[in-house]
């Protein structure tokens, strides 16, 4: 886990979440290891005070 303080910074979604997909073959879908529930992905740009804006992972 990396933590940024974000308390000045803008946080917007580009990609609505959608499942994480394990293996494009099979279609099959992500889960986490221990709770077994699927995994979302999303798209995140973060903006920080003066910054140009970053597309995160």
């Amino acid at each position: 886990m990396i933590r940024v303080d974000a308390s000045a910074a803008t946080i917007l979604l580009t990609e609505a979440p959608a499942p994480k997909v394990r293996d494009r073959q099979t279609g099959e879908i992500a889960k986490d290891a221990v709770s077994g529930e699927a995994l979302m992905t999303v798209g995140v740009v973060y903006i920080d005070e003066g910054d140009e804006p970053k597309e995160l992972p």
